[in-house]
This record gives C-alpha cells, structure tokens and sequence, in this order.
C-alpha cells in the first residue's frame, strides 16, 4: 500500500501532466500566467450605408423626367416624356414597392448589425472584466490553499489530540469502574 507522500507526489504528477497539456493547447498564455484579454473588432458598416443611400437615390429617379434645357422644342419633349412616364406607372409601379421595401430591408439589417456590434462590443467588455477577476482569483488561490492546509493540519491535529484525551479519559474510567466493581465483588 502506497504511503501518503507517495499518494501525493503522484497527484501532483498528474496535475502538472494536465497543466502542460493545457499550456501545449493554449500557447499564447504559456509560462505567462495571466489571461490574454478579448479583443474584439467592430463591423464597418458604411459600405452599406453609402449602398442604401445609393439605391434610395435610384428609387427616387423611377418615374422623373430628366430636366432638358428652356426653349419649345424642350418643353414638347419634356410633355411627351411625361405623359409616356404616367401611362408607363402602371408597369412600374410593383417594381417601386419592391425596391422601397429592399431599402426598409437594408435599414433594418443595418440597425441589427450595428446593435450586434454594440452588443459584441460590450460582451467583449464583460468577458475582459470577468477574465481579470478570475486573473485575481488564480493568483490569490494558491496562497488561499496554502492557508486552509494549514488550518485543516491544525484542526486535524486538535481533533486527534481531542479524541486521544477522551480515549485515555474512557480508559480511565473503564479502569476505575473495573476496580470499584471488584473491590464490591
């Protein structure tokens, strides 16, 4: 039967075994001790921005007449362009709804995203914080365990000199018991 030094120099084996295979999965924290904070990178969403303000721009342009110079020649071509504009209306017009709800689209997944990022943002915050503190737990833990070691030793060693003295008070009295009961006998 293995003695308890032996016990615990083999558990210790084992839990620097487990802490070189985590430092071997996490290279970037090896030999440092302390967590690498979260670093997160908001999405650019001006690309869609500048787009939605494109296409709102195009939606606007269904329909209008480009403006022509003064004169009457203008003004004729000006006429006919929008009267053919309004008999066209009716051909047009699902093709208007379509591209007005494709830009309420594209503002709805704009306001998402930039929520999404917000919210990446400051989870990325809270992950930071809550990695400093268990930083600080890491580090005060050791000394914590070293101090309630000490304490459970103490506390082992009264209670086995407490149960001694009650074990050689019974024996005590067993004895003296024993001797009164012979003395009577």
């Amino acid at each position: 039967m293995a003695s308890d030094a032996e016990k615990i120099a083999e558990l210790n084996a084992i839990v620097e075994a487990v802490r070189e295979r985590v430092r071997g999965a996490h290279r970037n924290g090896a030999g440092s001790g302390s967590l690498s904070p979260v670093h997160v990178q908001s999405v650019d969403l001006m690309p869609m921005v500048h787009a939605r303000d494109a296409a709102q721009a195009k939606v606007a342009a269904i329909g209008s007449v480009n403006p022509r110079a003064g004169g009457l020649v203008n003004k004729i071509v000006q006429t006919v362009k929008k009267t053919i504009a309004r008999s066209l209306q009716w051909f047009v017009r699902d093709q208007i709804a379509f591209n007005r709800e494709s830009i309420t689209a594209l503002e709805a997944t704009i306001e998402a995203l930039t929520s999404m990022n917000r919210d990446l943002l400051a989870l990325a915050a809270q992950t930071n914080t809550d990695a400093r503190e268990l930083q600080d737990i890491r580090e005060h833990w050791i000394a914590w365990r070293a101090g309630w070691e000490q304490k459970l030793a103490a506390n082992e060693i009264q209670l086995l000199r407490t149960t001694a003295e009650l074990q050689s008070a019974f024996q005590h009295r067993a004895t003296l018991t024993e001797s009164n009961f012979r003395e009577i006998v």
